[in-house]
C-alpha cells in the first residue's frame, strides 16, 4: 500500500480472536512473564553467591586460614581445597601468590578487536 490514511485504515478489516483465545494468550503471555522474573531473581541470587565465593576465596582467604588451622575447608570440595595453600607468606598473601599488574601478565593489543560470536 502506497500510503496508509486514515480512509484507508477505515476500510482495513482485522480478525480478533475470540475471548477465550485471548485469554489463552494472555495465560501464556502471564507465564512467560512469571518465568522470566523468576530467571532475574536466581540470576540475583547466583551472582550475590558467586560474589560472596570470590570475596572468601581471593580476598579473605578462608580455605588458606582454615587449612593453617588444620581444618578443611568449608563448603569445598577436597580436589578444590588441594589448590589452595596452607600457609601465608611473610607479605601476607598465601604462600606462593603474589601481587602482578595484567600487562605483565599477558600481552595487551588495544588494536585487536574480540568479535562475539554469532548468536
Amino acid at each position: 500500500m502506497p500510503k496508509l490514511t486514515q480512509g484507508n485504515m477505515n476500510q482495513m478489516q482485522l480478525t480478533i480472536p475470540s475471548l477465550a483465545e485471548q485469554q489463552a494468550i494472555a495465560s501464556v503471555l502471564g507465564a512467560l512473564d512469571d518465568k522470566i522474573e523468576n530467571n532475574r531473581r536466581i540470576n540475583e541470587t547466583l551472582e550475590e553467591m558467586a560474589r560472596a565465593i570470590f570475596k572468601s576465596w581471593f580476598v579473605d582467604f578462608d580455605p588458606v586460614h582454615a587449612k593453617t588451622e588444620g581444618w578443611q575447608p568449608t563448603h569445598m570440595d577436597t580436589g578444590t581445597a588441594v589448590l589452595f595453600p596452607g600457609s601465608f607468606g611473610e607479605d601476607g598473601l598465601p604462600e606462593g601468590w603474589s601481587w602482578a599488574n595484567v600487562e605483565s601478565l599477558m600481552e595487551l593489543n588495544p588494536k585487536k578487536t574480540i568479535l562475539k560470536a554469532a548468536r
